[in-house]
């Protein structure tokens, strides 16, 4: 099966002209990290107030969070997804949550000079069914104690971490979704989110001859 999706073509430029005011991060600092040891995973995303920190993300990664693609949508050279930042960064007083995405699209622009433009391409597609049985899972009971405005306000904390054995992604509050030595394991998730990780920790694992 193929799909037409839109793909992100990031590349440099020697100077950004012509773009619009767009939110900022007040002060970013962004340091190269080198390599983890071979097959190791430990990657991270932290926000809590106005304090930002990714831990360990490629252009890539942060690529496909500015402009909520998935990584393998996203060509450019290889430097891309091998060389490894950290970055701490502090958003304006007057900052929303929901402006995240122009802020770091800021940053790529301003402090590695990146522009991108969206083009289409098919792509192989694999569609997860339910088995002609039917469902076996069961789905969770709305959490009472809920809110949503109050979540959207709460820190957010993404882990991601493992090796050779395995790979955990932990979303905080219990969320998470782990894969390893012949199984899976999700809990507190959307079959859509538990559907994507399977399929990007597949695509790692591949690329990292670990299968």
């Amino acid at each position: 099966m193929k799909s037409s999706q839109k793909l992100i073509l990031p590349f440099l430029c020697l100077a950004a002209f012509g773009q619009q005011a767009r939110p900022e991060f007040e002060v970013a600092s962004i340091r190269p990290v080198p390599p983890l040891a071979s097959g190791q995973v430990n990657v991270g995303v932290q926000i809590d107030e106005a304090q930002v920190r990714f831990t360990y993300l490629s252009l890539k990664d942060l690529i496909g969070m500015a402009y909520k693609v998935k990584i393998y949508q996203i060509s450019g050279p290889d430097w891309l997804a091998s060389d490894r930042f950290n970055i701490n960064a502090t958003m304006p007083p007057e900052a929303k949550r929901e402006q995240m995405q122009e802020m770091v699209q800021a940053l790529l622009a301003d402090r590695f000079q990146m522009k991108m433009h969206r083009t289409s391409k098919e792509f192989p597609v694999y569609a997860l069914v339910p088995a002609k049985s039917g469902l076996k899972l069961k789905e969770l009971a709305p959490d009472q104690n809920a809110d949503a405005e109050e979540a959207a306000k709460k820190a957010v904390n993404i882990a991601v971490s493992g090796g050779r054995s395995g790979t955990t992604v932990s979303y905080g509050n219990g969320s998470y979704f782990a894969f390893g030595n012949n199984k899976f394991e999700a809990k507190k998730m959307t079959m859509a989110n538990v559907a994507e990780r399977w399929r990007a920790l597949l695509i790692d694992r591949l690329w990292m001859g670990l299968t």
